[in-house]
């Protein structure tokens, strides 16, 4: 399994999309907090094999 289906199958990605340029993988996290959105990158994702760095962002809308 690839690590874009592998992220997009984590319970708090909404979705995960293959991206050209500075980023391999680009994955939204819904969650009712931004903790939770914290916890998803530090406990989950950067625990995924392949993943080297993440980066997060936060939309506040």
């Amino acid at each position: 399994m690839s690590l874009i289906h592998i992220s997009a199958a984590l319970e708090s990605v909404a979705d995960a999309h293959i991206v050209a340029g500075n980023y391999d993988i680009i994955a939204e996290a819904d969650a009712p907090e931004v903790y939770d959105v914290l916890q998803t990158v530090s406990s989950s994702v950067q625990g995924l094999g392949g993943v080297t760095d993440t980066k997060t962002y936060i939309a506040m809308g």
